[in-house]
C-alpha cells in the first residue's frame, strides 16, 4: 500500500512539472491564460462559485479565473462564499483564483470589479459612473469596461469616456462571450468624424490608461471551455501578487487563440509601459504553442496603421526602428493563418519631443485629416513587395531581373538598407514596379495622395541610349489602385492589371512624375527626390478603408537599369465633405445588382466619364458625359464602378452583374 501511495504521489509531481514546463514564455515573461468576467447562480449564471472555480481550474484548464456576479443580485453572505471558494481552488504557481462582481448599470455601463474586499451595487453613492469611480479610487482592485456598446441606447455609456480617467480601470474587453474584435473591435464608436475609430481607440485618445482585454461573460456552467479566446498576461508567476501586478501594469493581450504568446516592446519597455518621447528600437516577438503560422503583424499609433510585416512564421520577431513623439500610444495586431488575431495592450508616449496634432479634448472628438506613412527600409520591406511586366513571359531570364532590400551604393551610405530592382529592358517598355497595400484609413472615403520619393539613380541627363536616353526616357510613375497591381498573362506577354498608359503618358491608375535622370555630369549613384506636389493623385478607399499603391518605371530605354528606392512618404489627406470632393452617399448607383443597364444619380458636379473594371483591374467599358453604362455581354460577378465628375475627383463603388 505504501508503494502504489509514493507512485500516486511521484505522477501527481510529474504531472505538476509537466504543467510548468509547458507554460508559454516570451519576451522575458511566462504568459498565463484566463478569465475575469464571469457569472454562476450567485446571480443569473448556473453552478455553485465552488463549481465554478474547480470547472475553471481542472477541466477549462485555465491559469486564472475569477467570479464577477452582478452586484445588485449579490447578497454579503454570498460574497463571502465566492471568496471562501476563491480561496479553496486557489494554488499559487497552479491556478490563481480571484473574486469580484460587475457593476450593473442599464444606461451607463457594466464594469468588472476585480479583487476588490468589498462590493457594490447601483444604489446611492455608487448609482451612476462617476460613484463608481469614485469608489474605485478609495478601494484596492482592477477594473475593466465590460461589452462595449450593449448599454447605450441613452447615450450615456461609460460617460463616452469624457470624465476624467480612473486608473483602477485597466481594460476594456475587445471580445465577449463567443462574440470577437469584429463586434467590440472593429467598429465605428461612439463618436462619428474621428477615422473610425473604434470604443477601445476612443477611450485611449481621450486619455484613458486601458489595455487590451476580454472574457467569456459565462453564464451557462462551461468556464474556460466555451471558447478559445483568453485574456493573456504576461507575469514572472502564476499567484495572485504577481498576476495582480501584471494586470495593474496593463501587461496583458486579448487573442482568440489559447496558447498565443505575443510581446511588445519599445525601447526594452513592455506592453502597458509610459515612455518619454525619442528615439527607440522596436522589438515584437510572437509564437504559438501549436507552431501556427503568423501572416500579419500590424503597429497601430493612435488608433491607424503605420507600419505591417508578413512573417509567415510560426516564430517572428520583428525589428524596428521609431519616432515617438509626447501624446502618442501604439499597440499591435497580429493575425494567424487560421484566422486568429491577438491585439497587445499599448504603450503610451508621454513628455519628450512634442508631436504637431493636439491632444484630443473630451466632447470634441478629432476630425478625421491626414495620415502620412513613411517607409525607409532600415530594419526591413515595410511591406513592399517588388515585380516587372511589359516583358515576354519567356524572356525573364533575359530581362536579368533582380529585386531585394540591400545597402545603398558606394559612394552613399553602404551601412543603410534600401529596395534594389534592376532590369535589362529589350522591349522599349519593361515596367518594374514595386506596391504596398496601405490599411488604416476611413472606409469608403475621398483621399487626396501625396507621394514623396527618394531614390538613388546612376544615370546622366541628356545621355545617348538605344530606343531612348537612358535617363529622360525612362518615366518613374506612382498611383493608387482599389485592386491590388500585378502582372497578368495575356498573349505571351506579362501586362499590368491596373490602367498605367505607357511611358511618358499617365494612366487612370498612376501619374508620370518625372525621369530618373540626375545631372550631366552624373556618374555615381546620387539621391535624387521625385513627387507629385504639383498634381496630387485622387483616390477613394473601400468598406475595409484600404487602397494599394504603386511605384514603378516604364523604360523606352534599351539598357539595363537599375535604381535604389531610399525613402517612400505617402501622405493621405481625407477631403470628403470638402468643396472639391463629390458626395459618396450622393452618388447612387441603382440598379444594384444589375443586369443590362446601370445608372448613375450624381451629386452636385457632372459626370464625365463612367468606368467599369472586373476585380482583376482590368478595365471592360467605359462611357464619357452620360448617366449610364451598359453591361451587355459581361460574365456574371462582382465589379469596381469608377465615376470621374467635372472637377477631376472620382468616386469607386462596386457593383454585383446577374
Amino acid at each position: 500500500m505504501k508503494r502504489v501511495s509514493v507512485i500516486i504521489i511521484l505522477a501527481a509531481l510529474m504531472f505538476f512539472n509537466l504543467k510548468l514546463a509547458a507554460q508559454p514564455s516570451i519576451g522575458g515573461f511566462n504568459v498565463y491564460y484566463g478569465h475575469l468576467h464571469n457569472h454562476c447562480n450567485i446571480s443569473d449564471g448556473k453552478q455553485t462559485p465552488g463549481y465554478a472555480y474547480n470547472y475553471a481550474k481542472t477541466i477549462g484548464d485555465l491559469d486564472f479565473f475569477s467570479l464577477s456576479d452582478h452586484s445588485t443580485m449579490i447578497s454579503s453572505s454570498e460574497w463571502t462564499a465566492m471568496k471562501a471558494a476563491a480561496e479553496k481552488y486557489n494554488e499559487p504557481g497552479v491556478f490563481t483564483a480571484f473574486w469580484g462582481f460587475e457593476w450593473t448599470n442599464n444606461h451607463e455601463g457594466h464594469v468588472t470589479v476585480t479583487n476588490s474586499a468589498d462590493y457594490v451595487s447601483t444604489a446611492a453613492p455608487t448609482n451612476n459612473f462617476t460613484g463608481l469611480c469614485n469608489w474605485l479610487n478609495n478601494n484596492e482592485c482592477v477594473a475593466f469596461f465590460n461589452h462595449p456598446g450593449h448599454t447605450d441606447e441613452t447615450g450615456l455609456e461609460f460617460y463616452h469616456f469624457s470624465t476624467r480617467p480612473c486608473d483602477k480601470i485597466v481594460g476594456m474587453e475587445l471580445w465577449n462571450e463567443t462574440q470577437r474584435f469584429e463586434r467590440f473591435y472593429y467598429t465605428d464608436g461612439y463618436y462619428s468624424g474621428d477615422g473610425n475609430l473604434g470604443w477601445f481607440d476612443e477611450a485611449l485618445a481621450r486619455g484613458w490608461k486601458i489595455g487590451a482585454a476580454g472574457s467569456e461573460d459565462n453564464h451557462i456552467g462551461t468556464w474556460g471551455t466555451w471558447t478559445e479566446s483568453r485574456l493573456a498576461v504576461l507575469a514572472t508567476a502564476n499567484n495572485r501578487t504577481e498576476i495582480m501586478n501584471a494586470l495593474k501594469a496593463r501587461n496583458f493581450f486579448s487573442t482568440y487563440d489559447k496558447n498565443l504568446a505575443l510581446s511588445f516592446k519599445i525601447g526594452g519597455n513592455e506592453m502597458g509601459s509610459t515612455i518619454t518621447g525619442g528615439s527607440y528600437q522596436v522589438l515584437i516577438q510572437a509564437s504559438d504553442a501549436d507552431h501556427e503560422v503568423f501572416t500579419r503583424i500590424e503597429l497601430l499609433r493612435n488608433g491607424f496603421v503605420v507600419n505591417a510585416w508578413i512573417p509567415n512564421s510560426s516564430n517572428p520577431a520583428i525589428y524596428a526602428s521609431l519616432n515617438c513623439f509626447d501624446r502618442e500610444y501604439y499597440y499591435i495586431r497580429v493575425m494567424e493563418a487560421d484566422g486568429d488575431e491577438a491585439i497587445s495592450s499599448p504603450i503610451w508616449i508621454s513628455g519628450g519631443a512634442a508631436n504637431l496634432p493636439p491632444n484630443i479634448v473630451n466632447d470634441y472628438p478629432i476630425k478625421a485629416g491626414s495620415q502620412t506613412f513613411v517607409f525607409d527600409f532600415s530594419t526591413d520591406y515595410d511591406g513592399w513587395s517588388g515585380d516587372f511586366a511589359d516583358y515576354p513571359v519567356a524572356d525573364s531570364i533575359f530581362y536579368e531581373l533582380e529585386f531585394k532590400r540591400t545597402t545603398l551604393p558606394a559612394p552613399l551610405n553602404t551601412s543603410k538598407n534600401a529596395l534594389m530592382i534592376k532590369g535589362n529592358n529589350h522591349s522599349d517598355d519593361l515596367f518594374m514596379f514595386i506596391k504596398r497595400k496601405i490599411t488604416g484609413l476611413s472606409p469608403n472615403k475621398i483621399y487626396k495622395l501625396l507621394i514623396d520619393i527618394e531614390l538613388a539613380s546612376s544615370v546622366p541627363t541628356h545621355a545617348v541610349g538605344i530606343g531612348g536616353a537612358p535617363g529622360e526616357s525612362v518615366y518613374l510613375k506612382a498611383g493608387a489602385s482599389l485592386v491590388e497591381p500585378q502582372k497578368v498573362e495575356s498573349g505571351g506577354f506579362y501586362l499590368m492589371n491596373i490602367d498605367k498608359s505607357n511611358q511618358v503618358s499617365p494612366g487612370i491608375d498612376m501619374d508620370t512624375l518625372g525621369h530618373i535622370g540626375v545631372t550631366d555630369t552624373t556618374s555615381v549613384f546620387t539621391l535624387i527626390k521625385r513627387t507629385n506636389a504639383a498634381h496630387l493623385f485622387t483616390i477613394s478607399t473601400d468598406d475595409a478603408g484600404t487602397v494599394w499603391v504603386c511605384i514603378g518605371t516604364d523604360s523606352g530605354f534599351e539598357g539595363t537599369t537599375t535604381l535604389y528606392y531610399n525613402k517612400i512618404t505617402l501622405s493621405f489627406d481625407n477631403i470628403t465633405g470638402k468643396d472639391d470632393a463629390p458626395d459618396m452617399d450622393e452618388t447612387i448607383l441603382f440598379p444594384n445588382p444589375a443586369m443590362d443597364v446601370l445608372y448613375i444619380k450624381s451629386g452636385k458636379y457632372e459626370i464625365r466619364s463612367i468606368e467599369l473594371f472586373n476585380m482583376n483591374g482590368q478595365p471592360v467599358n467605359a462611357v464619357r458625359n452620360s448617366d449610364r453604362i451598359s453591361l451587355k455581354n459581361l460574365i456574371a460577378g462582382t465589379y469596381s464602378v469608377r465615376v470621374t465628375y467635372e472637377n477631376n475627383s472620382f468616386v469607386t463603388k462596386k457593383i454585383v452583374i446577374q
